[in-house]
């Protein structure tokens, strides 16, 4: 007996090799969390003839009458299913007849039992179950056991690969996929209900990583003008960051006359030279301030009658192509000298400017 860890995108997936002399046995459970509530995940894994639009290997389900040959569970299902799965050089393609059990529908752990009748193994059996738990969202796990003959396997030589791709890809890979449809689902009625948790979801999704709020022009950029205008309706991008408990792109919002103070905008431009790395003694440009996501400092602007003013009240020099490009090579040379990065680059580089800078060509 040999137990199995299988690395994939879904929580977690455990398979037990039981092989014996006569048969090739695999049991494998596996588990995802899923953002949604028990009965929206229960409706798409019981929509058995929509399975096929997005389980990877299985092209074909449909429900059939029972046969003589084998009678089905009272308040079963029965299934015609056609996989296909796609080896080095070749592709497997495998049809059979499975029952489908629902069972505990309403109740605290929705299941689907499955049992295959006509297909390529001696057996394929086992469940998929919906479990509620303290945790946000519920879990979606399965358990599937798989037994094929030695014979069986030395008739069809593609069959033991096929069961080893089934256990290690397609089972996690159709989790994975189920769990993904079913919170996309959840994600657009949200949105269609005007509820602002679908705009919290997509905003954990594409920045959550850093914790911090992403910028008007980042949402532009990803085409999320829908995010950007339900941020706004939700309040403004600090009542929503304070929400998810993450930080701003820029600092907060200056208190009433903050900027009328010269000491301020005077610290504010120092600070903000520093921080983005630039020319010192040159003044930032309005570009430069809107592209750092600083629209507060580029506004204070006109409170000082424009850029060109404010920088002769400040005794800096207005940016200049050629000063700023030689600034740039400058810093470029104390990296590769120092080895330096960041605000120590930067205090490095501002001290051996004046002296070393004309020296750049």
């Amino acid at each position: 007996e040999e137990e199995e860890d299988v690395p994939t995108a879904v929580m977690e997936v455990h398979s037990r090799r039981l092989d014996t002399d006569q048969v090739v046995h695999r049991r494998t459970v596996g588990s995802a969390r899923v953002m949604a509530s028990a009965a929206e995940v229960w409706a798409v894994i019981s929509d058995y003839e929509r399975l096929p639009d997005f389980l990877p290997s299985l092209l074909l389900t449909e429900r059939v009458r029972p046969d003589r040959e084998h009678q089905v569970v009272p308040g079963a299902v029965r299934l015609r299913q056609v996989s296909m799965s796609m080896l080095p050089y070749f592709g497997v393609k495998a049809e059979g007849l499975v029952d489908v059990l629902e069972k505990d529908k309403n109740g605290p752990s929705p299941q689907i039992q499955f049992r295959m009748l006509r297909g390529n193994f001696d057996t394929l059996q086992g469940k998929v179950l919906i479990q509620e738990d303290a945790s946000p969202g519920v879990l979606l796990k399965y358990a599937v056991e798989v037994v094929a003959s030695r014979s069986r396997m030395e008739r069809l030589p593609g069959l033991e690969p096929r069961l080893e791709k089934a256990v290690f890809e397609d089972l996690p890979a159709g989790l994975a996929a189920t769990r993904d449809l079913v919170e996309t689902r959840v994600q657009k009625q949200l949105k269609a209900d005007g509820d602002p948790q679908w705009m919290l979801t997509e905003l954990e999704k594409g920045w959550g990583a850093k914790k911090v709020m992403p910028l008007r022009a980042e949402l532009r950029a990803a085409g999320r003008i829908d995010l950007e205008k339900a941020i706004t309706a939700a309040g403004g991008f600090q009542e929503v960051a304070t929400t998810l408990g993450w930080k701003l792109s820029y600092k907060e919002r200056k208190p009433r006359g903050y900027w009328d103070s010269f000491e301020n905008i005077t610290l504010e431009i120092t600070q903000f030279v520093e921080e983005q790395g630039l020319e010192p003694g040159v003044m930032p440009t309005r570009t430069a301030l809107t592209r750092a996501g600083r629209y507060d400092i580029a506004r204070a602007l006109e409170k000082w009658g424009g850029t060109q003013a404010l920088a002769e009240l400040l005794g800096l020099q207005v940016a200049a192509g050629r000063r700023t490009s030689k600034w740039n090579l400058h810093v470029k040379d104390v990296a590769a000298r120092t080895g330096l990065q960041g605000k120590d680059l930067f205090r490095e580089a501002s001290a051996t400017y004046k002296k070393e800078g004309s020296k750049v060509r």
